[in-house]
């Protein structure tokens, strides 16, 4: 280097030519001089040292031809124990780099504009800018403690992991060549996959969502959507026995309030088609699938099973606090989502406890003992049984006094 500068200087000299202009070749030089690998270059000891391992490395010199033919650096696994990536800017060609499992708080990429696929996974990142990095087909960003990742600038982009972190957003929508998402174990409340019709395997199971439209991915083969929930009110009912019953309405009906269908068609929950069905769910947990044949009614319908009109979801997981008058349970199941995949869900519900009907066997009151029920339907006719449609009863207990009461049966 030094003979080049004097033979530079020499012939400036014997031109006659002014010394910017010498200034100006020195730069030049300067730009493109060899890279010497020292503690100035490269200060982690154990980058510095892989580097030196390497065949374009042993002379403890990178030259210009040999850094232009550096297009991968895949070993740097958790042997090397590396804490700083600090010379991985004068790799400019590099098109790979893996640098997974170490101890890596920052990295700075924005000279690697060649870069194609990165894995940084398993380090403790808590920043990412691949705003440079524009030719960036895959990434591997899991299981660090990033808060946010922008992949505006990466529309090239068709892979992307960065599950384990402390997201709170994912905004995918300039990745239109995605079709790989894997985001699982975030913070995520929303996540809009919309503009991404090539996506083909969407992982984003222990989030915070509350509704997904897969709609437009027509091209999905996996989904894995575990452990999202979203809370439901149920129905009670209660027959004159006193048994309770509580249900969500699975299917369409005729009695005005809103099945399971409608209210999760509302939000496209979970489904690439336009509405829930029932159908695809399986593995229920927590309820029962009937065909509205049980005793479930409200006190108004009496013990009529077929006014509960259609699929039900008779909930079997039930815990009532009578000091609230609510009940309260959970329900999981699968759902098939895409051409392949499920979706894990969970439904948290409430209901009020419905009231018991008044009969003589379970209305007892202080120390009074029935002695004699009656019933009387309204053609006046009178039996110790109660009649089908309205009834009035007639209890009597041991001090003598009556209660009458109208119940419908």
């Amino acid at each position: 280097m030094k003979q080049i500068v004097k033979l530079l200087t020499l012939m400036c000299h014997k031109a006659h030519l002014p010394a910017v202009v010498l200034m100006a070749l020195l730069s030049g030089l300067a730009a493109h001089a060899d890279v010497v690998i020292d503690e100035t270059t490269f200060p982690d000891a154990n980058f510095r040292n892989y580097i030196l391992s390497q065949t374009y490395g042993k002379d403890g010199v990178l030259t210009d031809a040999e850094i232009a033919e550096v297009k991968s650096i895949p070993e740097l696994n958790p042997i090397e124990n590396i804490g700083s990536l600090k010379g991985i800017e004068y790799f400019t060609a590099l098109e790979y780099l893996q640098v997974h499992v170490n101890n890596l708080t920052e990295i700075d990429l924005s000279k690697n504009t060649m870069l194609k696929r990165l894995s940084c996974a398993h380090n403790q990142l808590t920043a990412l800018d691949v705003s440079k990095n524009i030719a960036l087909e895959s990434l591997s960003c899991g299981a660090n403690q990033l808060n946010s990742l922008d992949l505006s600038k990466n529309s090239a982009l068709k892979s992307l992991s960065c599950n384990n972190n402390h997201l709170s957003a994912l905004d995918v929508s300039n990745n239109i060549e995605l079709e790989e998402l894997l985001c699982p174990d975030n913070q995520l409340t929303t996540l809009d996959v919309r503009n991404n019709p090539a996506l083909k395997m969407l992982l984003c199971a222990n989030n915070h969502l509350t509704e997904l439209d897969l709609r437009n991915n027509s091209l999905l083969s996996r989904v894995h959507y575990v452990n999202q929930t979203r809370n439901l009110t149920a129905e009670s009912a209660v027959t004159p026995d006193g048994e309770r019953y509580y249900y969500l309405r699975l299917d369409e009906n005729t009695d005005g309030d809103k099945s399971i269908v409608e209210r999760m068609t509302e939000t496209n929950f979970g489904s690439v088609e336009s509405k829930f069905d029932p159908l695809k769910a399986f593995a229920w947990s927590g309820g029962t699938v009937i065909e509205g044949q049980k005793r479930v009614a409200t006190t108004a319908e009496a013990v009529d099973p077929n006014n509960v009109k259609g699929k039900i979801l008779l909930l079997t997981d039930v815990t009532e606090n009578t000091t609230t008058n609510t009940a309260s349970g959970t329900v999981t199941y699968l759902y098939s989502i895409g051409k392949s995949g499920n979706g894990d869900f969970t439904l948290n519900w409430t209901a009020p406890i419905p009231m018991n009907p008044i009969t003589a066997v379970t209305d007892l009151r202080d120390s009074r003992e029935a002695v004699g029920v009656t019933y009387t339907n309204l053609a006046g006719q009178v039996s110790d049984k109660p009649f089908t449609g309205v009834n009035i009863v007639v209890t009597r207990y041991d001090d003598g006094s009556t209660r009458t009461d109208k119940v419908i049966r």
